[in-house]
């Protein structure tokens, strides 16, 4: 190793070297080391000759002492670290080049230690790296893009081939079509028509093609069709019907798209006409059948509730005599049960035809717009313990269990008390009947909202203020035959049972849900149903606790003829508490007079047997013990 003879020149040397370098002796102690040296190991206020460079440099000591030792050996060598850790806490990549040197005496003395800072070389190279793979990326996208937008020449050049190719057959097409063709200019002037147009308008093509727009369309005069233009540019297409006017100058429908297209820089507007005569023709025949099919409906339902009248006058007679007669029989002790089983049966025939009539009766005039409702504030748990009483012996027919239970939030409420009695009757009426030997529950509450989550019974809060819970919630269960999906559907349509089946082994004509859910409806509130075939049904009824006094029904006629209101008078109004009756009437619902008591004429009879039908609080009952009879007996008048 060569060794300068001054000194100083020496120092100099060490001093301003640009490389760290370090002179260390067989033991790793240093020699001498460059001033870059002790600033990149943090050796400024040290003086490391002599000291160890183990100690000075402690990172990774066995494997470095490895590599000193293949130095020292004769070996040189570079290596580099990745991550060095400087005494001020930054990372840095440092590469060491170690080369042994030699004695005088040709023996290795020593080694040279080389240690140089990579780090902008190496975020250098890590740059270029990624740059490089940013490039690839990009060479990618484009050579994809390229491939791409070379298949999309190719396909655009099959496609103009193709057009080219059809575009005779294109034309043809157009020129053969059954639809009026016609290219306009934005002066109005026939560019083009096709062979429909010429036919439909009686001219040759050389004669269309030479006129304006306002010639053959009397809907187009010059000072309107710049609107249309307009507008057909400004929507790109839209329908209209409009006319044409003929060679022969006959003028007839048609129905006209316009469409708005630019061809060789130039705008047309491309309109298809169809010649409509035949559907406003059929248009005027249908508007024509529908007032008619709307007139024979109003008189179909004028005719219902005129005959609904006219048939509950006799009927009413009818019943009034057979009871009569009834109580005439065991007056004079005849015993003879055929007799009174037959009229027995008259009775429950009658009744039965009755309650059909008043339900046709109630259906017509909700179709007819006039039933009206007569809203009250009344005891909600009264009228509920009033049904339970009256449905009490058609429950115990088929061997049922009726469970009633009523929210003791229930209070007053104000609806039409009247339609509210008639819904529960014919709900818990149609549990019974569908169901045999098993539970039919009645469940009434106050709730927030419509089907929502009950009021709770024992909460002095709901039961302190019942306005909080505004709505009442009626839900009437069974545990009989239940319903499909597909029958639930249609339940509620009029003169609708579930299938043929239910209306031959059940009877009845379809119209109690139906009447029932429009009175629930003109009340504010609706029915649902929730079942499942051969587990139940369970119906729900929810109704507004309180009807302001302008929602009682906007379909609502003045009937102030008192024998209009009586007749109109459904079955379950009948069906009042007996001594509320007697004591309002004065007259034993169960001692019923005789011809001989009343010395009337028979032209009085009639009028008896309606106020006797009115006032008759068990005709459910006796219906019930005369079912059977009705059920098996052969009528013959």
């Amino acid at each position: 190793m060569y060794v300068p003879d001054d000194p100083e020149l020496f120092g100099l040397l060490l001093e301003n070297a640009p490389t760290a370098i370090a002179v260390v002796d067989r033991q790793m102690r240093y020699l001498c080391v460059t001033r870059q040296w002790s600033l990149d190991l943090g050796l400024d206020d040290l003086n490391p000759i002599g000291r160890s460079h183990y100690e000075v440099y402690s990172h990774r000591q066995t494997t470095w002492k490895r590599i000193h030792q293949r130095c020292l050996a004769g070996k040189t060598g570079q290596w580099q670290e990745k991550y060095q850790l400087q005494p001020d806490g930054t990372s840095i990549s440092v590469k060491w080049e170690i080369r042994p040197w030699h004695t005088a005496a040709g023996e290795v003395g020593g080694l040279i230690l080389v240690r140089e800072n990579i780090t902008k070389s190496k975020k250098a190279i890590d740059y270029l790296k990624q740059t490089n793979l940013r490039l690839q990326q990009f060479l990618h996208q484009k050579q994809h893009k390229l491939k791409k937008i070379r298949q999309e020449l190719r396909r655009a050049k099959e496609e103009r081939a193709r057009i080219d190719e059809t575009l005779p057959m294109s034309q043809i097409s157009i020129n053969k079509a059954g639809d009026a063709v016609f290219w306009i200019t934005q002066d109005g002037q026939l560019f083009y028509a096709n062979d429909a147009a010429c036919l439909s308008l009686g001219y040759k093509r050389d004669e269309l093609l030479s006129m304006t727009v306002h010639d053959i369309n009397p809907d187009f005069p010059p000072e309107v069709w710049p609107d249309y233009w307009d507008q057909v540019k400004e929507f790109g297409s839209f329908t209209l019907d409009s006319r044409h006017r003929t060679k022969d100058n006959k003028i007839f429908p048609v129905e006209l798209t316009i469409n708005s297209l630019k061809y060789n820089d130039r705008e047309y507007t491309c309109t298809f006409a169809r010649d409509i005569t035949e559907r406003k023709r059929a248009e005027a025949e249908l508007y024509q059948a529908t007032l008619a099919a709307e007139a024979a409906n109003q008189a179909k339902s004028s005719f219902l509730a005129n005959m609904s009248h006219e048939l509950r006058t006799p009927l009413n007679a009818i019943i009034g005599y057979s009871e009569i007669l009834q109580e005439e029989v065991e007056d004079i002790g005849l015993q003879d049960e055929d007799i009174v089983a037959d009229l027995r049966s008259i009775t429950t025939a009658g009744r039965h035809l009755l309650s059909i009539i008043s339900d046709i009766l109630d259906f017509s005039k909700i179709e007819a717009g006039r039933m009206e409702l007569s809203p009250e504030p009344f005891e909600l748990s009264k009228l509920v313990y009033e049904v339970e009483s009256t449905v009490a012996p058609l429950v115990e027919k088929n061997t049922n269990t009726l469970e009633v239970t009523c929210s003791l939030n229930l209070g007053t409420i104000y609806a039409d008390s009247t339609k509210v009695r008639q819904v529960l009757l014919n709900l818990l009426s149609n549990a019974a009947k569908f169901t045999h030997q098993g539970t039919i529950s009645l469940t009434v509450n106050r709730q927030t909202s419509p089907f929502g989550d009950l009021s709770s019974e024992s909460s002095s809060e709901c039961r302190s203020n019942s306005d909080a819970y505004s709505w009442i919630c009626v839900r009437v269960s069974d545990t009989g035959i239940g319903m499909s999906q597909e029958q639930i559907e249609q339940i509620f349509e009029p003169f609708t049972q579930a299938d043929g089946s239910t209306t031959r082994q059940y009877g009845g004509t379809g119209l109690g849900l139906a009447i029932s859910r429009r009175f629930c409806q003109m009340m504010g509130g609706d029915i649902t149903v929730e079942s499942e075939e051969q587990v139940g049904s369970t119906f729900i009824v929810d109704l507004p606790a309180g009807m302001a006094a302008d929602e009682t029904c906007d379909e609502k006629i003045d009937l102030n003829d008192d024998l209009h209101r009586s007749e109109e008078l459904i079955l379950e109004e009948e069906h009042l508490d007996s001594q509320d009756a007697a004591s309002q009437t004065h007259i034993d619902p169960w001692e019923l007079p005789t011809a001989e008591s009343l010395d009337l004429e028979l032209p009085q009879w009639s009028d008896l047997a309606e106020q006797i039908e009115r006032q008759q609080i068990s005709e459910m009952e006796e219906a019930l013990q005369g079912s059977e009879s009705v059920e098996s007996t052969e009528w013959s008048f």
